[in-house]
């Protein structure tokens, strides 16, 4: 455990980034066996990349192609790609999906933006943040349909907790800073 996280704040992040993975690798399976999601082909697709990042940002760790800070970057920056193509790709066709399974994907990338909070990564959460919000804007604001997965409440919800989160990130980081350079 130790030669790969020499300091505290880096077993913290040693330890997130082992829950995180264990959460991809273990959840987001049951999408093909129909316990999360809709079982359509496109977006077990989607899941299967995803769960592939997971194995890869672990791998390149595990053989130091990959520092730490790195590999959370791949699984939660890649995996925030993913998200939002996913989410844009249910907007595009409610019909392939529910209010819910909105909702579990709005969770996910939500997710996403917490463990780099709790890891504190430095920058990233911000442009986990960049990525969301406009997502959480197209899935409420585009379809023409007038068929919307992303409602008023799950709008006005996600994106509130998506800039607060955020901002606990900045705050975070600023006090862990002047933290290390009183030391």
């Amino acid at each position: 455990y130790q030669c790969f996280a020499p300091t505290r704040l880096d077993r913290i992040r040693l330890t997130v980034f082992i829950v995180s993975d264990m959460m991809v690798l273990c959840i987001m399976p049951l999408h093909f066996f129909g316990l999360l999601g809709m079982p359509l082909i496109y977006l077990q697709g989607i899941t299967l990349v995803f769960i592939l990042l997971s194995l890869v940002s672990t791998v390149l760790f595990l053989f130091k192609r990959l520092s730490l800070v790195g590999a959370i970057n791949l699984l939660c920056i890649g995996g925030q790609c993913i998200q939002t193509f996913r989410i844009v790709l249910l907007s595009l066709h409610p019909e392939w999906a529910n209010s819910d399974v909105m909702t579990e994907n709005l969770l996910i990338s939500f997710l996403t933006l917490f463990v780099l909070v709790i890891a504190a990564i430095p920058k990233s959460p911000i442009l986990v943040t960049a990525l969301e919000l406009p997502t959480i804007a197209f899935a409420h604001f585009a379809p023409s349909s007038g068929q919307t997965l992303c409602n008023s409440h799950l709008f006005l919800i996600f994106s509130s907790i998506q800039v607060f989160c955020c901002l606990m990130a900045v705050v975070s980081q600023y006090a862990l800073s002047r933290l290390q350079q009183e030391r």
